[in-house]
């Protein structure tokens, strides 16, 4: 009714999971197919980045970790479950990149 004639919709998340995979799809075929002048399309997911690191390590220290203390500090990086193996491949290799940072072990 505005004027709008396309959406982008953007997951806020890490991997392409059942979320990214199922859910919004299927959300945005149901609006899609009530609203037929409508142009809709999925972005990918943010994903894990350099930038969502060093927010972790910003809070980290923010919590009084020491940056002195990377090399005898491990952290824990928990992620809500997955049964689908290409979004656990992901954040593990996140975690191997974000160990190599300098942390003892992610």
């Amino acid at each position: 009714a505005d004027g709008v004639r396309e959406v982008v919709a953007l997951p806020l998340l890490l991997t392409r999971a059942f979320h990214a995979k199922s859910d919004i799809p299927a959300v945005l075929h149901a609006a899609a197919a009530r609203l037929p002048g409508l142009a809709i399309r999925q972005a990918g997911v943010l994903g894990p980045s350099r930038l969502l690191a060093r927010a972790l390590e910003r809070r980290l220290y923010e919590a009084g970790v020491r940056p002195e203390d990377r090399g005898s500090t491990g952290v824990v990086l928990a992620s809500a479950g997955s049964s689908d193996p290409e979004a656990n491949a992901v954040l593990a290799e996140f975690a191997r990149e974000w160990q190599r940072t300098g942390w003892c072990a992610v």
